[in-house]
């Protein structure tokens, strides 16, 4: 029977160690995702409410969601039974008022999401309030909540948006980094552009020249419009990883949340090993060493960051405007 207990016990350790080994890839992969094959769009509720309307007019109506007359004729039908418009009408009434629930009530609504999620697949809103959901039972009321689970609904909601095309996990990490690479691009060039800018501005007012000043203002227009266009390129770029960069952040928040700072200093190294541009993998490697009593080493970490003038004003931004980090949840928007 010793012998039996030990290898039970060795049994559970490996267990733990594969499941540490694949959560410290996490936000590698939600980020390679970013530009990983696209599984489905997303549904948006006015979608889902038109299909629910067209289902329901080709599909005669079941005889078990009318009450029988023991029933009391008030109660609401059970979910399963239950039109998928009004469902989404029903978890949008619970999200609304969210930091009121109770935890009963916040079963019931996941268990709302988890229905529409079975019906409709696509419909994105869902799984965003199932996790917003979970985190606040975990967060708000101290419930334990599985980390194969919130990881689980993650990856699916990192699935959603995205190229077309499928790609080897090679060619989407290349992807990736020349995506990185392009935004660098697009920043030295807004940087080099309203350099040049301010160049011009300066002649301008040192000059009363009509010609020279002719010639000033007609390349003054032409870095305008340069200027003008790159920015909204690298807002283009910078919204199409929106998504992935806050399932990210809710990635470290949690473990943030929950001290377990070796967990965020391992994600975010893996991170930035692959995207050492990455503002946020910068920021929690951060947060992580300062909450952890390492603060020398954080600030060495910093200064030697390789972030351009851009990136540094967004870390810096983040750092001057922390909240108190228990309370992420509160502030994921549904």
């Amino acid at each position: 029977m010793l012998a039996f207990g030990v290898v039970v016990s060795l049994a559970i350790i490996q267990h733990k160690k594969i499941q540490e080994s694949k959560r410290a890839q996490l936000a590698l992969e939600l980020k390679i995702k970013s530009l990983g094959e696209q599984k489905r769009r997303a549904l948006t509720q006015a979608q889902i409410a038109r299909r629910s309307r067209v289902q329901e007019q080709e599909s005669p109506a079941k005889s078990a969601a009318q009450p029988s007359p023991k029933e009391n004729p008030e109660s609401p039908p059970p979910i399963e039974e239950q039109g998928t418009a009004a469902l989404t009408e029903e978890l949008d009434k619970a999200m609304s008022r969210r930091g009121t629930l109770t935890p009963q009530e916040i079963e019931d609504a996941i268990r709302l999401s988890e229905v529409l999620i079975s019906r409709e697949p696509s419909y994105y809103r869902a799984y965003r309030a199932k996790l917003i959901l979970l985190l606040t039972l975990e967060g708000k009321f101290k419930q334990w909540i599985s980390d194969s689970e919130v990881d689980s609904l993650l990856d699916e909601m990192a699935n959603f948006d995205f190229s077309n095309t499928p790609k080897k996990l090679e060619e989407q990490i290349f992807e990736l980094a020349r995506s990185e690479t392009r935004m660098q691009e697009l920043d030295e060039d807004m940087a080099r552009l309203e350099n040049d800018l301010s160049i011009v501005d300066f002649q301008l007012s040192q000059t009363q020249d009509i010609d020279a000043r002719e010639a000033l203002l007609i390349k003054q227009n032409e870095l305008l419009n340069g200027l003008e266009l790159a920015q909204e390129r690298y807002q283009e770029q910078e919204a199409s990883e929106s998504i992935n960069e806050e399932l990210i952040e809710i990635t470290f928040a949690r473990e943030l949340a929950r001290d377990d700072y070796d967990l965020v200093i391992t994600q975010a190294n893996t991170l930035l090993n692959t995207f050492p541009n990455s503002v946020l993998g910068h920021y929690y490697l951060f947060e992580a060493l300062r909450l952890d009593g390492r603060e020398e080493e954080a600030l060495s970490f910093l200064s030697e960051a390789q972030l351009s003038e851009r990136q540094f004003s967004q870390l810096n931004s983040m750092l001057n405007n922390r909240e108190k980090i228990e309370d992420y949840w509160k502030r994921i928007p549904y």
